[in-house]
């Protein structure tokens, strides 16, 4: 018999409940085979590539591209520490952004930008940080 597409169509479409439990019940006896599949797949660098650039352009707009566009503007290095390397565990730079205007302010290296963060872009925060680490006994051994 040949394949016909119409009568597929309306079969599955007849049979959704069954064929949605059988799927569920397939997913839970293969579950570790499945997890493993996502993960091996995820980490294929084309993969990595495509989600990180779908990560920049819906969360800023802007393409990997920009971001080595910037990077260059910025000579290389990170726009605070002036180091040359991310230091992330996925290699990759990340974009400061103002929480507020959601303006994009440059280029970070991850410890740099999780500074900034954890400071919540506070001036006051990052001021007593400073001050902080100036009085604080150089030795306390």
């Amino acid at each position: 018999m040949a394949y016909n597409s119409e009568y597929h169509k309306t079969w599955r479409t007849m049979h959704r409940e069954r064929l949605r439990i059988k799927d569920k019940l397939y997913r839970q006896k293969n579950r570790h085979n499945i997890s493993a599949k996502r993960r091996t797949y995820r980490q294929q660098p084309r993969v990595k590539d495509r989600r990180y650039a779908k990560h920049l352009w819906v969360k800023y707009n802007i393409t990997p591209e920009q971001v080595d566009n910037m990077l260059y503007m910025q000579d290389g290095v990170c726009a605070i520490c002036k180091l040359s390397e991310p230091r992330s565990r996925n290699n990759r730079w990340h974009v400061d952004h103002d929480h507020t205007t959601k303006t994009l302010r440059g280029v970070l290296c991850y410890p740099c930008n999780a500074a900034l963060g954890y400071a919540k872009d506070n001036l006051a925060i990052l001021r007593a940080m400073i001050s902080y680490l100036q009085q604080a006994p150089s030795d306390m051994g």
